[in-house]
């Protein structure tokens, strides 16, 4: 190789790599490198297939006429009455591009290299051998029928599978020598190189979303926990929503764990993009230190509910004890003027556990305060107490705030729902309707019969 030619290969290398490692939009980013090759080189025609759906057609192209790019696009082998691949096998490619991609190709054949590109100077003189040598391929030999004599296919290739090819096709003669397809196997290398990290770049920051979402979504529960252990029973309470994080935690951790194997290999293999993978790496840091703070949070709650604040069923005052809670209510929400009008017999007295309960009136009178009366600062809430002939004892707490909406009425105890996602949970009426069912034995009910309050009825067995 002259040292012209030498400094001009050096030159497109330099060009092709710089191209490569500020890496922003994978097409144009493929169409600059094509239009480099092809203005550097003088080759008639460039293109690059990519996997698609498992099939390669042209990604980019330039210099191809465009019935050329629509014969060739699909490689994948759909011939007459052929039975379809199963889902996990590999489809069969048609011609020499498929060999290529593949890597099915045999060494000992002069038109292929020993990293399994294929060449010719003339497809005209080559096309007997591939008929006679490629007897399990289809070759189409569509190259040769357009005319293109010089063709050459050169593999993109990661760290562990070929993904595609570059193709240039010149329908002049004698286009290849050694340097030109020893320099052609270095741009597929460093093509499929940039396209994984890229590629493997642009997942870690989908989930770093994925996982500060979760986060957030554990930071709302924490706030949650931190509100309700003001409660006395806070055995059961912290038993329903530990097992409502244990899934997100244990999946955000199984999840980092494997972004942090992925941004050890990016590390290991790409140069391009320091600033933004240090950046990754602290923040996996300090989401790894947020999710294990939840994790000792819970675990702290859990054993401090059963060690210490289990209570026992005992006898329970009503008209004190509603007294008692919503004075812990509406010293809560200071910002607000309720007014609390209780009726209940002063002698009315069950055997049920306080603290349980306690918590299920709050959730629903909380409700009232976040929901019914979250655009007014003035309101009225209506607690009746009275035993039934079925052997249940009936609170019915009732608000005159704004309502449920009749869209949403069949939905309020669905876990995480919430009309104010942006700052509430959705916990409230599900944790209350788990812990009538399963520690008070008793229900919980929306009565919608009622036009000018919203009414929830709870019922205890005594």
């Amino acid at each position: 190789m002259t040292t012209e030619a030498l400094l001009k290969r050096e030159q497109l290398l330099k060009s092709v790599f710089a191209e490569l490692n500020k890496f922003v939009d994978l097409k144009n980013t493929l169409n600059t490198v094509i239009r480099l090759i092809k203005e550097s080189t003088g080759i008639e025609a460039v293109s690059i297939r990519l996997n698609e759906e498992n099939d390669y057609p042209y990604f980019v192209h330039t210099g191809f006429p465009e019935s050329f790019i629509r014969s060739e696009n699909h490689i994948h082998h759909q011939s007459a009455g052929k039975k379809q691949e199963p889902i996990n096998s590999k489809p069969k490619l048609d011609c020499l591009c498929g060999n290529v991609i593949r890597g099915t190709y045999n060494a000992a054949f002069d038109y292929y290299t020993e990293k399994g590109s294929y060449w010719t100077n003339s497809s005209t003189d080559n096309t007997p051998a591939l008929l006679k040598n490629e007897t399990n391929t289809h070759i189409r030999n569509h190259c040769n029928a357009c005319g293109y004599e010089s063709v050459g296919l050169f593999p993109i290739k990661t760290r562990e599978e070929n993904i595609g090819l570059i193709q240039l096709n010149d329908k002049r003669k004698n286009f290849f020598n050694n340097n030109v397809i020893e320099f052609m196997e270095i741009i597929g290398e460093q093509v499929g190189t940039s396209i994984e990290n890229a590629l493997l770049y642009e997942k870690l920051k989908n989930n770093n979303i994925e996982l500060q979402s979760k986060l957030d979504e554990l930071n709302h529960m924490q706030q949650h926990m931190l509100e309700s252990k003001k409660m006395i029973a806070l055995a059961d309470m912290v038993t329903g929503i530990a097992h409502e994080i244990n899934n997100p935690v244990n999946e955000a951790i199984y999840r980092l764990r494997n972004l942090q194997t992925e941004t050890r290999k990016l590390k290991e293999n790409a140069s391009a993009y320091s600033e933004e993978i240090e950046e990754i790496i602290n923040r996996e840091i300090e989401i790894y230190n947020q999710i294990n703070g939840v994790k000792e949070l819970v675990n702290s709650f859990r054993s401090i509910a059963f060690d210490q604040f289990q209570e026992n069923r005992h006898l329970i005052n009503i008209k004190t004890f509603l007294e008692d809670v919503t004075k812990i209510i509406k010293a809560t929400f200071k910002e607000k003027s309720i007014d609390y009008f209780i009726e209940c017999n002063a002698n009315a007295e069950i055997m049920s556990f306080g603290g349980v309960l306690s918590q299920v009136i709050t959730h629903l009178i909380r409700n009232s305060y976040l929901h019914g009366f979250r655009h007014k600062n003035f309101g009225k809430v209506f607690i009746k107490c009275s035993f039934t002939d079925d052997d249940f004892f009936e609170i019915r707490i009732a608000d005159n705030g704004s309502g449920i909406p009749e869209n949403i009425k069949d939905k309020i105890f669905e876990p995480f729902f919430t009309t104010d996602k942006k700052n509430h949970l959705g916990l409230g009426l599900y944790t209350a309707r788990n812990l009538m069912k399963n520690k008070l034995k008793g229900e919980i009910m929306f009565d919608d019969s009622q036009s000018e309050t919203t009414d929830f009825v709870i019922r205890i067995p005594f």
